[in-house]
């Protein structure tokens, strides 16, 4: 059996992931329940507490939480996200054809990719651009919620 992972080893690990094709920084977070492996590390362009996009990996993260509070019954997949949004962000959040169904929207329909929403990163924005290609250009900016709730809007 190995031996437990130290810091060392996963400095080491992160170093590594740093040499990989088109990889310019990694950050890497492990963590044991009990707290028994607690290691933050990271190599090339970042540091620990570097802000970071990562990604479609939220989805992975958002949906293990929501079923997570579903099997606690702390919330419904089927409930309406107005029960846990504040009315000024779900007014005008989704229209079409002149339509308001903002109100109409559950935790499935976002969990599923159902709600009809557009993305913030893929679609067209209102200026004719795209945030992805931008992204891909090296044109990076913050990107907090009310500024992606006014761009899905």
């Amino acid at each position: 059996m190995k031996d437990k992972l130290d810091q060392s080893t996963m400095d080491q690990i992160v170093r590594g992931a740093n040499k990989g094709k088109n990889i310019f920084g990694a950050v890497f977070y492990v963590s044991s329940e009990d707290k028994s492996i607690d290691l933050l590390s990271a190599s090339g362009n970042f540091e620990s507490e570097s802000p970071y996009y990562i990604a479609s990996i939220n989805k992975l993260f958002i949906s293990s939480i929501l079923l997570k509070l579903y099997a606690n019954n702390q919330l419904d997949v089927n409930d309406k996200i107005s029960r846990y949004l504040p009315e000024e962000v779900m007014q005008g959040l989704h229209i079409y054809n002149g339509q308001e169904y903002s109100k109409d929207l559950t935790i499935t329909h976002l969990l599923s990719h159902t709600s009809g929403l557009p993305c913030y990163l893929l679609d067209t924005q209102a200026d004719g651009k795209k945030v992805m290609t931008e992204l891909e250009a090296g044109i990076d900016q913050p990107w907090p919620i009310d500024k992606i709730i006014q761009s899905v809007k």
